[in-house]
């Protein structure tokens, strides 16, 4: 299918000019259009991108400086503080929606697209039996918060 730079609509390969607006129809051929995917197009990758940066944090592959990303991704996801605590109306969630995301894409820029590929593929049927139950692996961060309100109640009483 070629698409014709004029009208904008798709006509068949044999034809050489558009049967809508009768442009040439070579433009297509030299200069490839890409469009750039939709909000609603990137939240559904988002969604298979975060389990995915789970999988890239462990893959033997993925870069030191990613892995480090990755892990904050994940602890700043799992993590029940904030850096704006949701409470304040619109800021609060605007940071999840920010930072989350602009950490998920850095992770995904340092990884190598391979490793990556093969970890959106792992993690396209990870939940497919379900959500995972290892809740085990919040205790580290459940722990250092724990240390955290311990040392903040010593220094107050």
């Amino acid at each position: 299918m070629k698409k014709c730079p004029r009208c904008l609509k798709y006509d068949s390969d044999e034809i050489r000019f558009c049967r809508h607006c009768n442009t040439e129809l070579f433009f297509e051929e030299r200069f490839e259009i890409k469009s750039k995917p939709t909000f609603k197009q990137r939240a559904k990758q988002l969604k298979t991108d975060i389990p995915a940066v789970f999988l890239a944090l462990r893959h033997k592959k993925t870069p030191l400086l990613a892995k480090i990303i990755a892990g904050v991704a994940v602890a700043y996801t799992l993590s029940p503080i904030d850096l704006i605590p949701d409470f304040i109306p619109l800021l609060g969630l605007l940071d999840d929606i920010i930072i989350v995301p602009a950490l998920i894409v850095f992770v995904v820029k340092l990884t190598p697209p391979d490793v990556f590929a093969e970890c959106r593929k792992e993690a396209e049927g990870l939940w497919a039996e379900g959500k995972p139950k290892k809740w085990y692996y919040a205790i580290p961060i459940m722990a250092v918060w724990g240390l955290l309100i311990f040392l903040i109640m010593k220094l107050i009483f």
